[in-house]
């Protein structure tokens, strides 16, 4: 199955990528974030193929949901894929 999503926002693209491509800003929008690790090494001009894992607080309970980057284009696109069984 293939879900997408689109939303327009008012703001400079690089402002916008920044709340995407930092670790901090990403806890100020996705709601019970705990943090970000990533399983493979991380390099921020190019992430495709990183593997990492968000640890997210739903409720009184903590989740973490593994993910890989599958495409990156800076300003542009970021594409990932998320591996848990509820998706």
């Amino acid at each position: 199955m293939l879900i997408t999503s689109q939303t327009e926002i008012q703001a400079p693209i690089e402002v916008v990528f920044s709340y995407l491509e930092d670790n901090d800003k990403q806890k100020q929008w996705m709601t019970g974030l705990e943090g970000t690790e990533y399983l493979t090494k991380f390099d921020s001009s190019n992430p495709v193929g990183v593997m990492f894992k968000q640890i997210l607080r739903e409720g009184n309970r903590i989740q973490e949901y593994e993910g890989q980057v599958t495409e990156y284009n800076k300003n542009n696109k970021l594409s990932i894929q998320m591996n848990h069984p509820s998706f």
